[in-house]
């Protein structure tokens, strides 16, 4: 993802300069949000992953062997 800083022109009125500012540490904080809960999803994605990839190999060891019927 390309982060593009966002920005504004000065209008000379206070209001609105001050507004600017802040919209811009809002959306760089957003941004920074954003990745931080990408990375967490990320791994946490792996880390469940890992446990069900080791079951899925249990129960297909157990299903290749012949159990007797009782």
């Amino acid at each position: 993802m390309e982060n593009q800083v966002i920005s504004f022109r000065k209008t000379g009125i206070t209001e609105f300069d001050e507004l600017n500012e802040v919209i811009i540490k809002l959306t760089e904080r957003i941004f920074s949000d954003y990745l931080s809960l990408k990375e967490f999803t990320e791994n946490a994605s792996h880390e469940i992953q890992t446990p069900l990839w080791v079951i899925l190999m249990n129960l297909e060891e157990v299903l290749q062997k012949n159990l007797p019927e009782e």
